[in-house]
């Protein structure tokens, strides 16, 4: 299961018989059949699906980071942090996706110390980079995450799409911009809005320059 998947509402997961039809399949059908539904976006069977597994004998951390990945799809935040919370200790990505449920519910601290526990793990973690860095420009620490946005663009330079709010929040326009050239060239679909957005902004601030 990944945090990306995009929901596909009354998609089927492949097996046509109802979830409450389905008590009589081992755990690994169970789980299976967990994933396509979560993957189709159709949260609440995969849900039921997994407490059902639970029932029967499943658990161990993938399976808790898992039913983590659920309930934040979901929304259900608190419940989520449980459950990675039964991960982190072999699967880094809980820590961030802790995180990340912490952030949501604003406990920025609890947060923040997960991002940093998965940064001394693996400091390539791009995505607890990203998340630290965006965390520390949101509390006003510009050079901070300016450092942490830096190291995730040397990685994967779609990062630069999160380290042009750096250059924006420095009034940094001409900087912003070439982050989100080379943030739309490395692929990331997100910086072309935000491209427009800032090149409007330049020609605006040069309009107002030669008045």
């Amino acid at each position: 299961m990944t945090e990306e998947s995009e929901p596909a509402p009354n998609l089927d997961a492949g097996d046509h018989r109802p979830v409450e039809a389905k008590i009589s399949l081992t755990v690994p059908d169970l789980l299976a059949d967990a994933q396509r539904w979560y993957e189709a976006g159709n949260y609440s069977a995969a849900l039921k699906l997994m407490e059902r597994a639970k029932g029967l004998g499943g658990g161990g951390d993938q399976f808790f980071h898992n039913l983590g990945l659920i309930y934040m799809a979901r929304g259900d935040y608190l419940e989520a942090i449980q459950s990675f919370g039964e991960s982190v200790e072999s699967i880094p990505d809980g820590l961030v996706n802790r995180g990340y449920c912490w952030e949501l519910v604003g406990d920025l601290e609890r947060a923040r110390a997960d991002y940093v526990r998965a940064l001394q793990l693996d400091t390539h973690d791009v995505d607890a980079l990203v998340n630290l860095g965006t965390l520390e420009l949101a509390e006003g620490r510009v050079d901070e995450a300016k450092v942490l946005l830096s190291k995730a663009v040397d990685i994967d330079p779609r990062c630069n799409w999160q380290l042009a709010d750096v250059f924006l929040e420095l009034g940094d326009l001409e900087g912003a911009e070439q982050a989100l050239v080379l943030a739309e060239r490395a692929g990331e679909e997100r910086a072309t809005i935000q491209l427009s957005e800032v090149r409007e902004m330049i020609r605006a601030d040069s309009v107002r320059r030669s008045r």
